[in-house]
């Protein structure tokens, strides 16, 4: 593991307990640092520590860090290298690309972002977040795929956080404190510039405090940047008492002993998580925002912030001091339940064993991959266009390939190889640099044609031309080549036709997601000896945690009965396409009581249509959603009206009735894989297409949702194994 430091702090706690629990179980673990109070404590639980300065961007400490790092990670090969902070990871996943080691990291908070981070940050090949709005963070601010985040926990060894009063009694004594202070508020945090408002307040507040309970003490655990102004302060204050009430120790690593002193605590993060697992009753309350008191009440609030208090209103002093007082004016068997709740919410929602078992789901994904200059796969698709279902495509044949053998050098054909990189963590060079591509293809020993329809020219020649070309050429250069899952069609002209089918017949293997594209093979002349019908890919996705989901959907404001419509532009619809389809979604909305959520599969084309018709129909627009996202959101619709294939994909994956708009053969082929015998699932054609027919058919399917659903399960999972059988 890789970190700036191991001085107090929320992140340094939790490595220092996950890198025990790991040893625990038998994981040989190492922590880099450039140093801090953690280190003995490491050190005594047989955890090696480096010193390396990785706590500065100073280029002459990132180049020593480098070096440090480099001979440490060759001399003791590794298998993974876990990061926790934006410097580690940067140095790490330079390292990375040079050593060939398998990286992932941690992201432990919200933080500033400017152009250089958002350049240079390398979050790894997959991130551990330890909330829902951190996952956001890294979803909206560095373009990582949910898919490659997993959420996990600050866990507690609530063992370790026990009170216990002789504790207690030998913590005062050896501090100075008075052994017999009932109303002794505990603070933990680091006391940087930017993280130590608190500790400032209560230091305000001491005076007026003790002049209600004259026994009252303050102890404020931690250090940094301004803790000689905060000890001007406490002396300032403990002159006027003439009295020490308030006590600085530092940064410790005791925290058991030092929060089993307390009365209440008042902090955030793992540090309150610590002393609720302690079961002290806990003011809420920091840098970000303020709870107040944490109850029952505000558990969801807590849950959802990682008991940061992000985004809510900043702490006042007042609002504080009042907060203390209410506590300190319950009896103390109120507060001993009190403490017992929140002990409880640790043990429940917080355990170290979850944190521990999320990091090892993920290494254990995780398999040693040789270092490499080129692809022995080359993948050539629809890529980087922002299109969803093209995107979530690759993300199935990636998974396959690795599967398949762990250490699959993959490089993949983009329009923004940045982005693909980032999404499928592969290399990515751009589709439309020749050399580049000639380069990658005469190291390559497989060649593969993506899944979508990418043997036709309904929307451009030019497309056929290019897959048409790329695929000559690797087989020109000795690669074996397969169309894996693939569509034809529809093909236009007999030029179209005569080079579809010349390419096709070179390609040593092809497996096709519906039987029509078959058909077209057969009438273009192609032989087909070498193809076998398979199935669309997609069916593979899997959904999101429900955690990601609620949190997802709470966010995109999508809550009670909603329908899903998917629409995007094309020229040959129906006169007066758009104020049809605008007429019937408002009317399927009054008849139904749902409201529509317009899908922007790919935002760049289809945002502007989704748009004009909100406005016209009513209803909300999301986009920039995953595809695990969609299928977990389509779970929860009534229905769906999809003009984009993977919409209506998704909807059969979720077991949600659905209802195409077709505008070329694969959505009448998709469709037709489940209307067999069951009348609720159609397509309406929107070269002809009629309100009436629509909404009929959409009031229809909403009233018989559970016969249609299970209907739509019985052969989406068909579907499903036979993707799952389709072998790259």
């Amino acid at each position: 593991m890789t970190t700036m430091s191991l001085d107090i702090g929320g992140a340094e706690t939790h490595i220092v307990e996950l890198a025990r629990e790991l040893k625990r179980r038998g994981v040989e673990v190492s922590v880099a640092s450039n140093g801090g109070v953690y280190v003995p404590e490491l050190e005594s639980a047989g955890i090696r520590h480096v010193k390396a300065p990785l706590h500065s961007k100073k280029p002459s400490n990132v180049l020593k860090a480098y070096s440090i790092l480099k001979r440490d990670i060759e001399k003791n090969q590794y298998d993974i290298v876990h990061s926790h902070a934006r410097i580690p990871a940067f140095i790490s996943g330079l390292l990375s690309k040079r050593l060939g080691f398998r990286f992932v990291s941690s992201c432990h908070g919200v933080y500033d972002i400017t152009a250089l981070w958002k350049l240079t940050a390398n979050w790894g090949e997959h991130c551990l977040a330890v909330s829902c709005d951190t996952k956001d963070y890294l979803i909206k601010n560095y373009g990582i795929a949910p898919e490659n985040i997993t959420i996990t926990i600050n866990g507690i060894d609530s063992a370790r956080f026990a009170r216990d009063e002789n504790v207690r009694n030998e913590l005062c004594r050896s501090i100075g404190m008075n052994e017999s202070c009932r109303h002794r508020i505990v603070y933990v945090s680091r006391i940087d510039s930017s993280s130590s408002h608190v500790a400032f307040m209560l230091i305000s507040k001491m005076q007026q405090l003790v002049e209600q309970y004259p026994d009252a003490e303050l102890l404020i655990i931690g250090g940094g940047d301004v803790f000689s102004e905060l000890i001007r302060k406490s002396d300032a204050v403990n002159e006027k008492l003439g009295r020490t009430a308030v006590f600085l120790t530092g940064p410790r690593t005791d925290l058991p002993k030092l929060l089993s002193a307390g009365d209440i605590f008042v902090g955030v993060s793992r540090a309150a998580l610590e002393a609720m697992a302690t079961a002290l009753p806990v003011i809420l309350c920091g840098s970000q925002g303020n709870i107040g008191i944490f109850t029952e009440e505000s558990l969801k609030i807590a849950l959802d912030t990682n008991f940061c208090c992000r985004g809510l209103d900043m702490p006042n002093a007042d609002v504080l001091y009042s907060d203390i007082v209410k506590l300190f004016k319950m009896s103390e068997s109120e507060r001993e339940e009190m403490g017992k709740y929140n002990r409880s919410v640790v043990e429940k929602h917080y355990p170290l064993s979850r944190m521990a078992d999320d990091a090892l789901l993920v290494y254990n994904k995780m398999r040693p991959i040789k270092k490499f200059d080129h692809g022995d796969v080359v993948i050539s698709g629809y890529y980087g266009f922002g299109n969803t279902g093209d995107d979530s495509l690759l993300s199935v044949i990636v998974k396959k390939l690795r599967e398949k053998n762990a250490d699959a050098k993959i490089t993949v054909l983009s329009k923004n190889p940045r982005e693909t990189e980032r999404y499928c963590t592969v290399r990515s060079i751009n589709r439309f640099n020749i050399f580049a591509i000639r380069r990658e293809l005469k190291k390559a020993s497989l060649f593969i044609n993506g899944s979508g329809n990418l043997y036709q020219n309904h929307t451009s020649t030019r497309s056929l031309w290019y897959y048409t070309s790329i695929t000559r050429m690797a087989k020109r250069l000795g690669c074996s080549v397969r169309l894996y899952a693939g569509g034809i069609g529809p093909l236009e002209g007999k030029f179209a036709r005569k080079i579809s089918a010349k390419t096709l017949d070179l390609i040593d293997k092809i497996t096709l997601r519906e039987s029509m594209s078959l058909d077209i093979m057969k009438e273009i002349g192609a032989d087909t000896s070498k193809t076998t019908v398979s199935a669309d890919p997609a069916y593979l996705i899997e959904k999101e945690s429900s955690e990601w989901l609620s949190y997802v959907m709470q966010r995109e404001k999508i809550e009670g009965d909603f329908f899903i419509v998917a629409l995007r532009p094309w020229d040959a619809v129906a006169e007066d396409f758009e104020k049809k389809i605008a007429k019937a979604i408002k009317a399927i909305s009054e008849q139904t009581g749902a409201f529509p959520v317009y899908i922007a599969m790919q935002r760049s084309r289809d945002l502007d249509i989704c748009e004009r018709i909100a406005k016209m129909a009513g209803g909300k627009v999301a986009s920039n959603l995953a595809a695990s996202e969609l299928v977990g959101i389509f779970e929860k619709a009534r229905f769906v009206i999809g003009m984009r294939l993977h919409t209506l994909v998704y909807s059969a994956i979720a077991h949600t009735p659905f209802i195409g708009l077709a505008y070329d053969t694969k959505i009448r082929a998709m469709v037709s894989e489940f209307e067999k015998g069951e009348v609720g699932v159609s397509y309406i054609d929107v070269r002809h297409f009629d309100s009436d027919s629509l909404i009929s058919r959409a009031v229809m399917i909403n009233g018989r949702r559970d016969e249609i659903s299970h209907h739509i399960a019985v052969k989406a999972d068909e579907l499903r194994a036979v993707a799952d059988g389709d072998k790259i």
